[in-house]
């Protein structure tokens, strides 16, 4: 059995690759497999995605009196960090915005299901938590570098000592 941290990052790429035109989104940014590549993964699109996953907190829920004590409750922040290098200026600040769009609307619906919102991804979670965004630009020649870092909490609870 895998573990829930790593069957929760799991469900967020299989959701991420379902971010095309095909599906109802702006843009076409699921066209590679793996999303957890240290350095990002170059795209037919020109897009260069990663998910990075950290800062996990765990409270242990042994003195909440709602619960027999056998569980833990975690607090997992979640960075999607999308690239994309253009000379247009103005379309790459467009492409942005149509991204974080894209992203926040990818994770958050139900893969299984015709789209409808799922925050608890596939019952794994208690819940997904948007929590804002990031956009630093850069310029690299003649091209303008656009980022997006979009953030995410994830709630979930587990057994205690189990699986985290």
């Amino acid at each position: 059995m895998a573990l829930k941290h790593q069957q929760i990052i799991d469900e967020l790429v299989l959701r991420f690759n379902r971010i095309t035109v095909a599906n109802g989104f702006y843009l076409d940014l699921a066209t590679y497999d793996d999303l957890q590549h240290p350095q990002g993964l170059q795209t037919a699109s020109d897009w260069r995605a990663s998910i990075y996953d950290h800062d996990e907190e765990t409270v242990n829920e042994a003195t909440a009196p709602d619960v027999t004590g056998n569980r833990e409750y975690h607090q997992l922040s979640i960075d999607v960090e999308l690239q994309k290098q253009q000379i247009n200026t103005s379309a790459v600040d467009t492409d942005i915005r149509k991204a974080i769009a894209d992203v926040r609307k990818g994770l958050s619906q139900s893969r299984t299901t015709p789209f409808p919102l799922d925050r608890t991804l596939n019952g794994l979670a208690i819940n997904l938590l948007p929590l804002g965004f990031t956009i630093p630009k850069s310029e690299l020649g003649e091209y303008v570098v656009g980022q997006a870092i979009i953030k995410f909490r994830i709630d979930y609870r587990t057994t205690i000592f189990l699986e985290s």
